[in-house]
């Protein structure tokens, strides 16, 4: 027995009449009726977060609607992982978001899918600093640190957390949806492997005990993502005033428009700069995802074009 679309619409419900209990009631039901916890998470919460996002994305919801629909939702993990014994030990994990990572849901999940796959988890969240992280792992002797992105822009904060696991003699692997579909982005910012599941968590820790990892330093283009990073907001505000220049009423005049119109170009450049350092896919992928966006934040379609011919 699976998920089927009738239970992610009913639980899409009840996250959308911020019925708590409504929601813990089917995630119980579900487990109850022979479901494992991933076929819960990857079945329902994890579709139903999706859709979260993309209805504050074009604009259906709110943020205060998106914010309580996402505490509802970890609610439920948390009750759906009290109710699931952990599997036989299988290893000792360290599992952190890199930095600038604001929604730590997806990797929460994933921190419940590993326990109850057997593995002992310490679960960080954003590290405030680095010295923690190597604390942790020598703490629970670690066999693998997983660093989780789910947004590509923030891949440059992956690197300190790499180069901490291997000063600490631990390898990393990464995961979530920033790092992609291939070992590319994972690849040249140092890390071990790349798991895009559960399972190949597992397999990459049995790769590293039969073939210890050479524990790499990152070969990305660091010096040119750095140059990038530290001009940010001058450039992105050059960026908005050629753009204002040239909009021909594109875009609305006035404060908060500017504001708006200079946070989104910052926004722009952190993509650049993590295209530069790893994925050159990663601004194309932006590209269209503005796309989608400008049209539910009210920008006329003709900005999209403008903004990446004149950046």
């Amino acid at each position: 027995m699976e998920p089927t679309d009738a239970h992610r619409a009913s639980y899409i419900a009840a996250l959308e009449r911020g019925d708590r209990r409504a929601a813990i009631r089917l995630a119980v039901e579900l487990l109850d009726a022979g479901m494992s916890l991933g076929d819960v998470v990857l079945g329902v919460l994890g579709p139903g977060q999706a859709e979260v996002g993309l209805r504050w994305q074009d604009g259906r919801w709110t943020r205060a609607q998106e914010r309580t629909a996402t505490d509802i939702a970890e609610a439920v993990l948390a009750v759906a992982a009290a109710r699931v014994p952990p599997g036989e030990p299988r290893g000792s994990l360290v599992l952190c978001l890199v930095e600038r990572e604001h929604h730590n849901l997806p990797a929460r999940m994933v921190a419940e899918l590993l326990r109850a796959d057997g593995f002992l988890v310490t679960f960080l969240g954003t590290p405030a600093a680095t010295a923690g992280v190597a604390r942790f792992l020598a703490q629970v002797e670690a066999d693998a640190l997983v660093v989780s992105c789910s947004i590509s822009m923030n891949l440059p904060g992956a690197i300190p957390l790499v180069l901490t696991a291997h000063g600490a003699g631990v390898p990393v692997i990464a995961g979530g949806r920033g790092f992609g579909s291939d070992e590319v982005r994972a690849t040249r910012l140092g890390a071990d492997a790349l798991a895009l599941s559960i399972g190949a968590v597992g397999e990459a820790l049995e790769r590293f005990a039969e073939t210890p990892p050479p524990l790499a330093m990152p070969t990305a283009e660091l010096a040119q993502q750095s140059e990038l990073a530290a001009s940010r907001i001058v450039l992105a505000d050059e960026l908005a005033d050629r753009i204002e220049y040239q909009q021909r009423g594109l875009v609305t005049r006035g404060p908060r428009s500017s504001r708006r119109l200079r946070s989104d170009m910052r926004t722009l450049l952190r993509f650049l700069e993590a295209a530069i350092l790893c994925d050159e896919r990663i601004l194309a992928e932006y590209a269209s995802w503005f796309a989608s966006r400008a049209r539910g934040q009210g920008y006329d379609e003709r900005l999209a074009p403008l903004i990446f011919r004149t950046l």
